[in-house]
């Protein structure tokens, strides 16, 4: 509460009587005034001894919360250090012990080192230290606090800094007594001036608005006085300060001159009544709490009712004070919330939380993961001792913890704790320092890693049993650094070499590798680099201690590290010189023999006549490509279909007769012949010879033969007149097509050698596809019987054992089945690319049928599958396929194919060519794409459209691309013809539309359109 001055003497002086006596009225009233003054003072006197009564309890509360804060925010200590103010905390000795990274900069000290060789006069410029010794340290220590402008000194310049300074007691939170000072600066050089101009002319305002303010302005609080009426049964309003107007939000001025049932709800009303009447009845201050909204929020008030009394000592008025608490209350609600929050944190962590009395180390409280951990409810476990809880072998660890706990440190260990059925529990302990109940105890936190400790023996153990199975391993196991220096030569390398590991770890592995076998066992060591996977075993020769050399296989894999990256090399090394002979003999075989089987397949391929086989009940499994040329059938067509339709009905007889004649004898048999139908219907003489095929038991499995056209030979001057007839009459035709037909016969040529290629493929990887369910028939039967022997002799003799051991029966039998079924996906996959490969050996074919346009685009785009992948020179080209839903379209497949064939691989010259003018970035960015896009058009048309994201196509260029022998490719690249060729198969053999649609820059578009049904025939 605000003091009263000046005095009543001082406020009237005998200066303004004087002037006054002159005139007794105002005289009078000067008198009657004067009374009244004193009988102010005197009511503000017994105020502010209430109010300072209410001051003190408010202080009380406010000091406890403080207390409580502070417990539970150490960290403000981040606010000091990133604080713009000069903060200092030295001893009451004036030792400083820390100083503010704002502090230390405005003095010109580097490091707090520095500072604490410093006493706090030092700080001090010389002229200011007799104030500092004289009268700030002493009124600080005795009034706890001094604040005031003052001068620190610069240590490197000595130029003395004005700042508004501010000196302070620190008290022991729990002592109360006195540990140390610190002090809050602010530097006020750049506004000193402004600052003492400012304070001079406000002291002048002060001394003027001291003498002209009135009492009610001299609070922070607001005050409102009632007159008592009716003996205390009714109150009205009279006076009220300014503060409770603008806190409040209480129009005041309405309630001037009002009763409580004049202003009020009757409700209301008798609610205050009754707590004023408090305050008249007993003569004292009442107290108490009330909240509200004001101003749009609700608000917390303390209130007092102070009663006051006239020269006759009966209670007039009351003067009700209100103070505006709501921050202190939100500030209580946060600390009760926050500690809810850290209780249920407590009580329902995983980890068993201790908190441990360090004078007697028994524990005050737990939550109940460690009561539980340890096996006692948690009125058992705050009762023991450490002793009862802590393994014996455990406590010299205890006895540390406390010490470090005691001395403000941390503590981490690991030790035994005991259950209450006796077991033992391996524990991690974590502990800290921390404020209980007003003193220092240990915050322990404990977690039960049983499981981690048993984990970790078991890794040991499994790590040792590795390790013995490396060094008895009849294979060398190495490790090198991507540079070939190695670091690891399991103990076989000395068996195998004569050389100790010793003598070349840390060396290159180069001088070990035979000179002629380095590029090989380089080559593997790159590619594992490159391609991050494990690399095929090399074989190479490794010199010996004795200067000899042995043949050696070794793979190679990498070792990488957690982001996945190849830091070094790794592999098995097998000595192979013993069989290296037998190897280099067998490899000779087989080259021989591939050679003799590529001449075979040349020779077939190159017959004139038709080469065949069958299975015994007539089913074809082989058809030379001559068959195609003959009698004008696809060989697909009747590959796994009977040979008995191609015989004529009058023929049969003699030739099942003849064949059966070779399956009984088991010899061949002389030709044989008979009519054999042509695709257009016709028949034609042939003659053939047949032979048995058998298996490794001599037992006939099948026949083989060779068939020859005899109507060839009648046939030929008759063709040969037809065809010079035709000749004739097409020169014209022929020149104008030349160029259609040139490319044709290439592409037909191409369709024969794919078709023959498919139907070579097909044949053994059917004999693979096939023969894998018996093998897995027979490897269940025999993984059956490998169970019933483990189920009837579990402990077989000690070589068997041996065996088992060594070649890892388990993972032989899980990965069996995972070996046939991944062949299974690798016979599949190779089906499926010939399936591709026939699809689009109908290049050659000349009939219109009905054909899906999809698997035409498809086979095209498989058999450019090489250019489209990924290569070391070049990126991907994605494929984008949007296909609608089209109905079979009757053309000419295979020069429909061939369009296809031209136009994809225009699109991926230009992708390549635009590539190479792009950076890794570009094309990071903007990777190469062709899209394919079919439809059906409004007017029943086939719409195929084949764009790329390349360079695009000049104008004056797109104009001219259909212009036979026009190109823009390279000489040698380009021939200008398979543009020209396709727009004439599309626009003449299919009545359809072909253009290309490109701006420069953008990408190109070619469109195709043909009719569903084939015009030429409608």
């Amino acid at each position: 509460m605000t003091q009263l001055s000046p005095t009543h003497d001082e406020m009237f002086p005998e200066k303004i009587l004087l002037e006054t006596e002159s005139d007794a009225s105002l005289n009078k009233e000067l008198v009657t005034l004067r009374q009244r003054v004193a009988q102010l003072e005197q009511e503000l006197r017994i105020r502010e001894s209430e109010s300072s009564q209410q001051q003190a309890n408010q202080d009380l509360d406010t000091e406890n919360f403080l207390k409580q804060a502070r417990e539970e925010r150490q960290a403000l200590i981040a606010i000091l250090e990133a604080s713009a103010d000069f903060i200092g905390i030295a001893s009451m000795e004036g030792q400083p012990f820390y100083l503010n990274p704002a502090g230390l900069k405005l003095v010109g000290l580097k490091d707090i080192e520095e500072a604490q060789t410093k006493h706090i006069s030092e700080f001090i410029v010389p002229e200011d230290l007799e104030l500092l010794h004289q009268k700030i340290l002493p009124t600080v220590i005795q009034e706890g606090y001094w604040q005031s402008e003052f001068r620190f000194r610069h240590f490197i310049t000595g130029e003395p800094i004005p700042i508004d300074y501010t000196l302070f007691v620190v008290k022991d939170l729990v002592t109360n007594q006195p540990i140390g000072l610190a002090t809050i600066s602010r530097d006020i050089r750049h506004v000193y001036d402004e600052l003492r101009l400012r304070k001079c002319t406000e002291q002048r305002l002060l001394a003027q608005t001291q003498l002209l303010q009135s009492v009610w302005e001299g609070v922070d609080y607001g005050i409102f006085v009632l007159d008592v009426l009716d003996d205390g049964t009714e109150f009205r309003f009279v006076d009220y300060n300014s503060a409770i107007a603008c806190t409040s939000g209480v129009p005041m001025t309405s309630l001037l001159g009002k009763t409580l049932a004049e202003a009020f709800s009757e409700d209301m009303a008798n609610l205050y009544r009754q707590r004023y009447a408090v305050a008249v009845q007993s003569g004292k201050t009442n107290f108490f709490e009330e909240n509200f909204c004001a101003n749009g929020r609700e608000t917390w008030w303390s209130l007092s009712v102070t009663p006051l009394r006239d020269s006759s000592l009966r209670i007039h008025q009351i003067v009700v004070t209100a103070t505006d608490i709501t921050e202190r209350k939100q500030a209580q609600t946060a600390l009760e919330q926050q500690e809810i929050l850290y209780r249920s944190i407590f009580e329902n962590v995983s980890d068993g939380i201790n908190i441990i009395d360090l004078e007697t180390g028994k524990i005050v409280a737990a939550n109940l993961a460690a009561c539980q951990m340890h096996g006692y409810s948690q009125e058992e476990f705050v009762t023991l001792e450490p002793s009862e809880f802590i393994h014996p072998d455990s406590l010299p660890k205890f006895a540390e913890f406390v010490s470090k706990i005691q001395a403000g440190s941390q503590f981490h260990d690991r030790a035994i704790d005991v259950r209450k059925d006796g077991t033992l529990i391996d524990v991690e302990v974590t502990a800290t320092p921390s404020l209980y109940n007003g003193k220092i105890h240990a915050l322990a936190v404990i977690r039960d890693i049983s499981e981690r400790q048993r984990a970790e023996v078991a890794l040991a153990e499994s790590e040792a049993k590795f390790r013995n199975l490396v060094e008895g391993a009849n294979d060398m196991l190495w490790v090198c650094t991507l540079d070939g220096v190695l670091t690891y030569l399991s103990p076989q390398f000395q068996v195998m070499f004569g050389y100790k590991s010793s003598d070349w770890l840390g060396e290159s592995l180069i001088p070990l590798v035979h000179l002629d076998d380095l590029a090989v066992v380089l080559a593997l060591l790159n590619k594992v680099l490159e391609t991050g996977e494990q690399g095929a075993g090399v074989e190479f020769r490794h010199k010996c201690l004795d200067g000899s050399w042995r043949w050696v296989n070794s793979n190679a894999s990498p070792v990488k590290n957690a982001e996945g990256k190849t830091i070094a090399f790794q592999g098995i090394m097998r000595d192979i010189s013993e069989l290296y002979e037998e190897l280099r003999l067998r490899k000779e075989i087989e080259t021989a023999l591939a050679e003799s089987e590529a001449k075979f397949r040349r020779l077939v391929e190159d017959a004139n006549d038709v080469i065949w086989a069958s299975q015994l009940d007539s089913t074809l499994t082989y058809i030379s490509p001559k068959f195609q040329d003959i009698f004008g059938y696809e060989v697909s067509e009747w590959l796994n279909r009977s040979f008995v339709p191609l015989v004529h009905p009058d023929d049969l007889l003699d030739v099942m007769e003849f064949l059966n004649q070779i399956i009984e004898t088991g010899h061949s048999g002389a030709g044989i012949e008979f009519r054999h139908p042509r695709k257009d219907g016709s028949w034609g003489w042939v003659t053939s010879n047949a032979s048995p095929i058998k298996d490794a038991d001599g037992k006939v499995i099948g026949l083989q033969g060779i068939l020859r056209d005899l109507s060839d030979r009648k046939q030929a001057e008759i063709e040969l007149q037809q065809k010079t007839k035709e000749l004739e009459q097409t020169l014209q035709e022929l020149k104008q097509t030349q160029i259609q037909m040139i490319q044709s016969e290439k592409m037909s040529s191409l369709g024969q050698m794919v078709a023959g290629v498919a139907h070579e493929i097909n044949n053994p990887v059917n004999f693979i596809h096939g023969n894998l369910t018996h093998i897995s028939e027979y490897t269940q039967d025999l993984l059956n019987l490998v169970e019933l022997y483990q189920q009837y002799y579990p402990q077989p003799p000690q070589e068997i054992a041996d065996a088992i051991e060594l070649i890892d029966v388990e993972f032989i039998i899980e990965d069996l089945t995972k070996a046939l079924q991944s062949m299974r996906l690798g016979t599949k996959r190779i089906r499926e690319i010939v399936l591709s490969l026939r699809n689009f050996s109908r290049l050659d074919e000349a009939e219109v049928k009905d054909v899906n346009i999809h698997d035409g685009i498809d086979s095209t785009i498989t058999i450019l599958h090489n250019r489209l992948k990924a290569q070391s020179e070049r990126p991907e080209i994605q494929i984008f396929k949007k296909y609608g839903n089209l109905p079979l379209v009757e053309c000419h497949a295979g020069q429909l194919n061939q369009v296809f064939m031209n136009i994809i691989s225009n699109a991926i010259d230009a992708l390549e060519e635009y590539n190479q003018q792009r950076s890794d970035t570009e094309i990071a960015a903007t990777p190469s794409i062709i899209s394919i896009q079919t439809e059906v058009t409004q007017n029943n048309r086939v719409r195929i459209c084949i764009a790329d994201n390349g360079p695009g196509i000049k104008e004056e260029v797109r104009k001219r691309l259909f212009d036979p022998f026009f190109t823009t490719k390279p000489v040698g690249k380009g021939t200008g013809l398979g543009l020209s060729i396709s727009y004439q198969i599309i626009t003449e053999k299919h009545s359809g539309k072909l253009w290309c649609e490109s701006t420069f820059g953008y990408g190109t578009k070619f469109i195709i359109e043909i009719p569903i049904i084939y015009a030429n025939l409608k």
